[in-house]
């Protein structure tokens, strides 16, 4: 079984990334949305960051955290941010596992993880690894547009590890910097080199 990153920081494509592979029927594990799963009030982990965050209101008036006000917090503080860490990310990792499990039941040869730029041990455990770039510029204009403010994309791309630091541990470099068009041109050939 293959097991293929799709990564890259913040505004650089990966949501559109994902859906495009989803759309041709291929396997794709997102371990965001598997971490915002976790956050549901009926989970192990939020027992467990609930224990974390006793003085904190990160609450909705569901009893569930509200993700928004976590993760602010969270981008704040590096320790909080590394207990978060220290609960979540082998919850994703072992679901990850189950995932490519059941995919190698069903006969499929390859997997697709996405995973943003926060993980050195990600890069290591994945066969091949594709990082999605462009130019900051690009990138926030591209989160503004979805809402984000200045200080919030700021602060979130602060924590996240530079292309620089990984460029050289990756497979594919894609440059998101044009439009869709582009970006699925350019994923095409990837795909006919994995």
């Amino acid at each position: 079984m293959q097991t293929i990153l799709i990564t890259g920081g913040i505004g650089t494509g990966k949501s559109w990334t994902i859906d495009w592979l989803k759309k041709k029927s291929l396997s794709v594990f997102r371990a965001d949305y598997q971490a915002k799963k976790l956050l549901k009030s009926n989970s192990i982990c939020f027992s467990q960051l609930k224990r974390l965050f006793l003085e904190e209101d990160f609450y909705l008036s569901t009893g569930e955290f509200d993700r928004k006000k976590l993760a602010q917090s969270i981008f704040q503080d590096s320790e909080k941010r590394k207990a978060v860490s220290a609960i979540i990310h082998p919850l994703v990792r072992k679901a990850f596992n189950q995932f490519v499990e059941e995919r190698k039941q069903e006969g499929r040869g390859r997997v697709f993880y996405e995973a943003p730029l926060i993980s050195r041990s990600i890069l290591e455990s994945c066969d091949k690894k594709v990082l999605l770039t462009c130019p900051l510029s690009i990138r926030k204009q591209r989160l503004f547009l979805k809402g984000w403010t200045e200080q919030e994309i700021d602060l979130r791309i602060s924590k996240q590890i530079p292309d620089s630091q990984i460029a050289d541990k990756v497979d594919f470099i894609i440059d998101n910097s044009g439009d869709f068009t582009s970006l699925k041109s350019k994923l095409e050939k990837v795909l006919l080199l994995l």
